[in-house]
């Protein structure tokens, strides 16, 4: 119930403010309302186990930002989330 209110609310801001891009952190209104607006949608995401929540909004994702997987020296492993 409150997925769906957060959804309306965003999307009658969005269409009252009329963004060129959508920024945010993975959060499934703000993801699909940018898909809704036809907006690049851009994440800022520093929680690598929510697991759950990445499935959910990556997929409207055009960019992904996050940190090195938690401040450990040398490459991200091969099953990081946010491996390119």
């Amino acid at each position: 119930m409150q997925l769906g209110w957060l959804m309306v609310r965003t999307v009658l801001i969005s269409l009252k403010f009329k963004p060129d891009l959508v920024f945010g952190q993975a959060v499934p209104h703000i993801g699909y309302t940018a898909f809704l607006l036809g907006k690049p949608f851009i994440v800022f995401e520093d929680t690598e186990v929510s697991r759950l929540l990445h499935r959910l909004v990556h997929p409207f994702a055009d960019a992904i930002v996050a940190p090195t997987v938690s401040n450990a020296p040398g490459p991200a492993p091969d099953n990081h989330p946010y491996r390119v």
